[in-house]
């Protein structure tokens, strides 16, 4: 499978993908700058035409077939045993294949029926344990031994919202003698740390990706929520690797809050406080309770308004929990205003943690 290639399940514990095809170092032509030149390109916008075009064909084959019958025949006649050390997480049923989803369709095999309707429920950790992950607490240890290249091996981690640092250790790594291993390269793990955004994919969610042959990696701050440390045998190896992975919690000793209580969908809670002269610098932390840990997620914005009432937007994004940092803070009274951007459920709690100079406001 390519490092690239998104795994499942989803937040509520949908596994995908439903089938995978060709999308790394796929040639043709048009992708470079001149559309007579045969290059190579990689990426989904390769891999979902190809599925696409499997359909195409087949209804083309069996014009009476309804789409339901199309996409069950190419889910049905997908290959598990082409890739090799790819679980129905990395690859669903398997790798597309036209002639067997026309056999089915030839056979009248493939039935015109929905996929049943998936059952979940708000808690992240109990979707993605039904699809077959595991989810550790706190301290968790695992020997990976003879990784494939390209083969992935997920440690799923509960970050708590009083985790002040998440921990990685790769360690013990072994792999072929060097005569043995890639001869540009050398054979090696590529690491990948992945935040709490369980179905988002995007610029800064990954918080490490990194190739290594062993140490330890820090990330400040986790969001809560479950955070997917993958490690994978590099795809540029030449033989299996082995190394131990090792995920820590560390715990915030001062849980304090300024402001607590509960917001309903578009509500505005203000909380007042006050910056005393000469303050060097101002933490502000707004945190919830249906976080990314839950399915679906709330967004709950922190806007802050100085005495001069400009207004500070930094801390309103979709990250989950709400962090930012002021300098220097103008002295006098300051607003917070806390924003129910997105709140699904009937109500949801907020805790909100303002610092100044290392004390907590209270």
């Amino acid at each position: 499978m390519s490092y690239f290639s998104s795994r499942g399940p989803n937040a509520n514990g949908r596994v995908e993908p439903s089938v995978v095809a060709n999308g790394f170092a796929s040639f043709g032509m048009g992708f470079a700058a001149s559309t007579n030149v045969v290059s190579f390109a990689d990426g989904t916008s390769f891999a979902a035409p190809s599925v696409a075009g499997v359909a195409a064909v087949l209804r083309q084959a069996f014009p009476s077939a309804t789409a339901r019958q199309i996409r069950n025949a190419i889910i049905m006649s997908a290959d598990p045993t082409l890739v090799s050390a790819a679980s129905h997480l990395d690859q669903g049923a398997g790798f597309v294949n036209a002639a067997g989803a026309r056999d089915l369709l030839a056979a009248g095999k493939a039935p015109d029926t929905a996929a049943p309707p998936l059952v979940s429920v708000s808690s992240v950790r109990v979707n993605v344990q039904k699809a077959g992950l595991k989810v550790a607490d706190d301290y968790i240890t695992e020997p990976l031994s003879n990784l494939m290249p390209g083969e992935r091996h997920d440690v799923v981690f509960s970050v708590k919202p009083n985790n002040s640092q998440l921990v990685v250790s790769i360690s013990d790594f072994s792999a072929a003698p060097p005569e043995q291993q890639n001869v540009l390269f050398g054979d090696e793990l590529l690491l990948g740390i992945h935040s709490a955004k369980t179905s988002q994919i995007g610029q800064g969610d990954y918080i490490k990706f990194v190739f290594t042959s062993g140490g330890t990696f820090i990330v400040n701050r986790p969001e809560p929520g479950l955070v997917r440390v993958s490690v994978n045998g590099a795809w540029t190896n030449a033989k299996p690797v082995s190394a131990n992975v090792t995920v820590i919690a560390l715990v915030d000793p001062i849980v304090q809050f300024t402001a607590q209580g509960k917001i309903v969908q578009s509500e505005d809670v203000y909380v007042p406080f006050n910056v005393p002269a000469g303050t060097k610098l101002a933490d502000f932390r707004l945190s919830w309770r249906d976080d990314w840990g839950t399915f679906p997620t709330a967004d709950i914005d922190l806007f802050l308004i100085s005495p001069s009432s400009k207004d500070n937007r930094s801390a309103a994004t979709g990250s989950s929990p709400e962090t930012t940092t002021i300098e220097n803070p103008e002295p006098g009274t300051w607003l917070a205003r806390i924003a129910g951007n997105t709140i699904l459920s009937k109500f949801d709690k907020f805790e909100l943690r303002i610092a100044l100079d290392g004390v907590v406001i209270r």
